[in-house]
């Protein structure tokens, strides 16, 4: 009898298999989407903060808000709210020198934040969190014009994270 040195057809499958069960327990910690979804929340965030600030100093400077020295802003100011119609304001926010010129060119965020500016009480930026860690984080507790919201934080739901 000849011994052959080696792994038989059947063991290098048994291998192969244990080592993609493996695999598929790892993607199932890890989950590759729910990381994605997070890394664009906390993008979002940090612009929410970033424009925040912006219009802060603007008003700091300027004593008004861009929409108040610039009523083409926003086109007017529905019961103290600006929703999503900010694209011109963030120009003249850029040309103010308050923001960066690369911040007009994020389009999809700048869709997703809803800036309110109710009166006597400043400006504030929220956003519907797409994650669920984000969702579940206790700072999402608010509705999409920034007030407390009861019941909030909850998973999937229409509670929003924002800056104020």
């Amino acid at each position: 009898m000849k011994s052959s040195k080696g792994f038989t057809l059947v063991e290098l499958l048994v291998v192969i298999g244990v080592l993609g069960i493996l695999a598929l327990g790892l993607l199932a910690t890890i989950d590759p989407l729910e990381q994605f979804k997070k890394g664009t929340d906390a993008n979002t965030r940090q612009s929410a903060i970033e424009l925040v600030n912006a219009l802060n100093r603007y008003y700091a400077v300027n004593s008004a808000y861009p929409w108040g020295v610039q009523p083409q802003c926003i086109g007017g100011i529905p019961n103290g709210a600006i929703l999503n119609t900010m694209s011109i304001c963030v120009t003249y926010l850029i040309n103010a020198g308050e923001l960066k010129s690369t911040f007009s060119e994020q389009t999809k965020i700048m869709a997703s934040l809803s800036v309110t500016s109710p009166l006597g009480e400043g400006v504030t930026v929220c956003f519907n969190p797409d994650s669920k860690a984000e969702s579940l984080a206790p700072p999402t507790k608010y509705d999409s014009l920034g007030a407390v919201k009861v019941g909030c934080p909850i998973a999937g739901g229409s509670c929003y994270w924002c800056a104020k």
